[in-house]
């Protein structure tokens, strides 16, 4: 399509502090989908998107609409240039998302056609619409209708933060679906698999489930509030409602720039200042989780090659370890130019699902999986995010992260096994991984 019938319309409001928080509070209960970006860490969020009018669209449509040529009228505001995701297209891919795919596990492709961006950094906000051509503005009459927009979700009905202090470690109350000996179990068959040169590594979930009092919307406001991760979401589909705080990024793109982000290793952080950094210098020289850092950093490195520009791909942090929440991780980040001629779409495709979720070989690992666990995955390993009209991509890995549907609310979480790994430990670490989502329901429960 060599050109779009749409046109953009911009509106910025300047807000104080106090109706920012009261925007960023509401303004999910009335969003398809919401987004919160940070660095992480309790780091002040950047910039929340909140999806108040999306339209499905087909991955080729998706495709059209983000190329790069999509002229939706110059910007002149200094301010909105500056915004990473300035309109475009929301995707959202489960885990088992292909070609055939069950109905809930069907790829889903959005185009945002009313944006309300929160500029947290500059305690403003933006409403982006898009309508089409033929549509003669009032640019006043669209003004009102936006002022009236922010005034509306301000005074709609949202859960506010509770007192409730949800970092204590109490007993879990959700039903787990693999007992001990049932992991320990399916550990020894990846390892006999492993060591039978099948495969190199595979990461194995359980899932854990309740019955909640929770709305999504609230569980989605303490996360929010915690900030504790660089990506907060809330997605509402058809089947379900999805919420989670992941540490990992799958895909970022500006102009050419593919960056991506590997994450491997798991601990909780300790109960003082010297404990985390001895728990972060033992986790620095761990054989067994740097082996699945690196496992996991030559599957992406290999990815990268086949939709990099004369295959080259170069990365510049080698090591280093993140606190996120109430664990940290292993960080690798790896950077590319893209091919020419290669749509965004592709790019992220391309790196799916991510050999963080799946192990090595990605495929051989699929299938495994696939016969140890048993049941599907859900959303959890898929890939969410923001594909740009100007072919920008911001897609971060399904991680950390729960589903409600009805009363019930259902997560997984995962790690890495390897010829080295110890039952008890691997599933230690998932239930460290849980512990944030645990947290933040519980407290969510107590509004």
């Amino acid at each position: 399509m060599p050109s779009r019938p749409f046109n953009r319309v911009i509106e910025r409001f300047t807000l104080d502090q106090n109706t920012v928080e009261m925007l960023s509070a509401h303004a999910c209960a009335v969003s398809k989908f919401s987004l919160q970006r940070s660095a992480g860490g309790g780091a002040p969020p950047d910039f929340t998107y909140f999806g108040l009018e999306v339209t499905p669209i087909t991955q080729e449509q998706a495709s059209d609409y983000t190329d790069g040529t999509f002229d939706g009228g110059a910007e002149s505001d200094p301010d909105f240039r500056k915004v990473p995701f300035q309109g475009g297209v929301f995707t959202y891919l489960p885990y088992d998302a292909t070609a055939g795919s069950r109905e809930d596990a069907k790829a889903v492709f959005w185009l945002v056609t009313k944006l309300l961006i929160i500029d947290h950094t500059k305690a403003q906000a933006f409403i982006v619409s898009i309508q089409a051509n033929e549509t003669e503005f009032d640019s006043g009459g669209t003004q009102r209708s936006c002022k009236n927009l922010v005034d509306e979700i301000i005074r709609s009905p949202a859960p506010l933060p509770s007192a409730v202090d949800g970092t204590s470690r109490k007993a879990i109350d959700w039903e787990v679906d693999t007992s001990i000996d049932e992991y320990q179990g399916k550990i020894r068959e990846i390892q006999t698999r492993i060591a039978r040169d099948e495969l190199h590594q595979a990461i194995l979930s359980v899932g854990l489930s309740k019955t909640t009092s929770a709305t999504a919307d609230a569980v989605f406001n303490v996360m929010r509030r915690r900030n504790s991760s660089p990506h907060i979401f809330l997605v509402r589909s058809d089947d379900i409602t999805l919420i989670g705080a992941s540490p990992a990024m799958h895909l970022r793109k500006s102009g050419r720039l593919l960056t991506v982000e590997t994450d491997a290793g798991t601990r909780r952080l300790g109960e003082t200042e010297d404990e985390t950094q001895a728990i972060m210098n033992e986790l620095l020289n761990a054989e067994k989780d740097l082996e699945e850092q690196k496992m996991i950093v030559d599957e992406t490195i290999a990815d990268l090659k086949a939709i990099a520009a004369d295959a080259k791909v170069e990365m510049p942090v080698e090591l280093e370890v993140r606190k996120l929440g109430s664990v940290m991780h292993l960080y690798t980040v790896l950077e590319a130019q893209i091919k020419e001629g290669l749509s965004p779409i592709e790019a992220v495709l391309s790196c799916f699902p991510p050999s963080a979720v799946t192990g090595a070989p990605r495929h051989q690992a699929m299938k495994v999986i696939q016969q140890v666990e048993g049941t599907p995955r859900g959303p959890y390993g898929g890939v969410l995010g923001l594909i740009g009209f100007d072919g920008s991509v911001d897609t971060a890995i399904i991680l950390r992260s729960a589903w409600v549907k009805g009363d019930r609310i259902t997560m997984r979480c995962g790690g890495g096994i390897t010829h080295a790994s110890d039952a008890m430990d691997e599933y230690n670490e998932c239930m460290n991984k849980a512990q944030s989502m645990i947290d933040c329901v519980r407290e969510a429960e107590a509004f």
